[in-house]
């Protein structure tokens, strides 16, 4: 698994609470909490108590003795795991949001590299961390077509999350469908690092490093592959920008894998 460096750290505790600031400042612009997110089923209100529910979801999967089974609807699972938080209020959300971020940062007080539960797999506080980064600045994105100040997604914040993140992949793929998907596939990041899938018996592994040989072959731009992967971008567009770029023996099989995915928390 990836380790983090202190200097590394830094920065990425640096960007976790300058999201949320963005994010909180975004909140505060809107006069009314119940104006509904477009493209999405939820409110602005509902969209900041998801993010502030997800240090309490984060800290029950880091306590949990019995396996996770997946939620047959992860949209169901948000929207128990946010029930408890009744705030309304625009303004007072955009403060419990920044108080979320420093929640999630306290929680990797043993540090970075030290391991943690996260959906049935032993991860880190810096994936942890990189996963709450994910939510604001992705989900920032939604909310800045509300208040016309979406937060830009940069090539660094974009590799930090997807390095930290690959290891849940597994989680989030359609077993049925991944049994159409079989076979070896070699992962670049452009700027980042190689990895790869290996996809048998409705399961997949990740590991780091380049295959010597694979089925397919991706070469994909940070930003692109994180837009992509949470549904924020097609992979269409992406290809033909240059973004996303398969080949090898089985190309195809790129979009058997892309139509695995299933929506997350």
């Amino acid at each position: 698994m990836y380790e983090v460096s202190d200097s590394e750290w830094q920065w990425a505790q640096a960007e976790v609470r300058d999201a949320a600031r963005a994010f909180g400042d975004q909140l505060r612009s809107l006069p009314d909490g119940s104006v509904r997110v477009p493209n999405l089923e939820w409110s602005a209100s509902e969209l900041a108590r998801h993010i502030v529910s997800l240090p309490d979801l984060y800290r029950d999967h880091r306590e949990m003795t019995e396996p996770f089974d997946r939620p047959e609807s992860w949209p169901e699972y948000s929207r128990a795991a946010r029930n408890h938080i009744t705030e309304t209020d625009p303004t007072a959300l955009a403060t419990l949001v920044e108080e979320a971020a420093e929640d999630i940062l306290a929680d990797a007080d043993e540090g970075p590299n030290a391991p943690q539960n996260l959906y049935n797999q032993v991860t880190t506080g810096a994936l942890v961390a990189a996963s709450f980064l994910a939510e604001l600045l992705l989900h920032g994105q939604d909310l800045g077509a509300l208040t016309g100040r979406p937060p830009e997604i940069g090539d660094r914040q974009a590799r930090f999350i997807l390095i930290q993140q690959m290891m849940l992949t597994p989680a989030f793929l359609d077993p049925d469908k991944l049994s159409k998907c079989g076979g070896t596939y070699g992962i670049k990041i452009r700027g980042g690092g190689d990895y790869t899938y290996l996809v048998a018996d409705r399961k997949m592994t990740v590991t780091e490093g380049r295959p010597d040989k694979a089925d397919c072959r991706m070469s994909l731009d940070p930003v692109s592959f994180l837009l992509v992967s949470l549904g924020r971008q097609n992979q269409f567009k992406a290809a033909l920008l240059g973004k996303a770029i398969a080949y090898g023996r089985k190309p195809w099989l790129t979009m058997r894998l892309a139509a695995a995915k299933v929506d997350g928390v």
